[in-house]
C-alpha cells in the first residue's frame, strides 16, 4: 500500500507500507508485534497552525491521535504511548 503525503495506512498480518518523496517530510512507522499491526504516517510539518484542522495527518502534532484511533478496531490499545521520531 502506498502512503501519500498527509496520509496514513495500516496493514495487519501481511503487506507492505511504502511512501515516496519524503524529502523534508517525516515518515512515522509504528509496529505492534503481538498483533502484527503496522502503521505508516507521512507528515509534512511539525505543528498544525491550520484553522479548523482539516488535514490532521499533514502535521506531526495531530497525526498521532488519528493513528491510535484507527488502530483500536484492529485490537490496538490506546495506552497513552506516543511515537517519537
Amino acid at each position: 500500500m502506498v502512503v501519500g503525503i498527509a496520509d496514513m495506512k495500516m496493514a495487519q498480518y501481511e503487506g507492505m507500507l511504502v511512501t515516496y518523496a519524503l524529502g523534508s517530510c517525516i515518515g512515522i512507522c509504528l509496529y505492534d508485534p503481538g498483533l502484527r499491526l503496522a502503521a505508516l504516517v507521512h507528515v509534512m510539518l511539525p505543528l498544525n497552525m491550520e484553522t479548523g484542522r482539516r488535514s490532521p495527518m499533514k502535521y506531526a502534532d495531530t497525526a498521532d491521535g488519528g493513528e491510535r484511533g484507527k488502530a483500536q478496531p484492529h485490537g490496538g490499545q490506546n495506552c497513552g504511548r506516543r511515537p517519537y521520531v
